[in-house]
């Protein structure tokens, strides 16, 4: 069967929780996402963790706080005003205040 590894096309549902549960990506509901191993679609730390899987494979991730991209760092927070977001934002997204 064959397995994940660097160049692989994925085509996925997957969701995306935050450290109290809540969910902030999810695409069960909709249509499936497509993306190309090795790009930086992801992060590194779950494209190491999709490697070798098997076509068909169902998994759970967990990561540690900072894994995914790095600690946080307040400094780089931007506030974005709602109206641009209602502009040049997703459409089917829903933003937190």
């Amino acid at each position: 069967m064959p397995q994940v590894q660097e160049g692989s096309f994925l085509t996925l549902h997957y969701r995306m929780s935050g450290p109290q549960g809540q969910v902030i990506i999810d695409t069960f509901a909709g249509k499936p996402a497509t993306l190309s191993l090795g790009m930086g679609e992801l992060s590194p730390a779950i494209e190491q963790r999709l490697m070798g899987l098997e076509e068909g494979a169902r998994t759970v991730i967990e990561l540690a706080a900072g894994e995914a991209f790095g600690d946080r760092q307040p400094e780089m927070v931007q506030w974005v005003a709602r109206k641009l977001l209602n502009e040049l934002g997703d459409p089917h997204e829903q933003y937190v205040a």
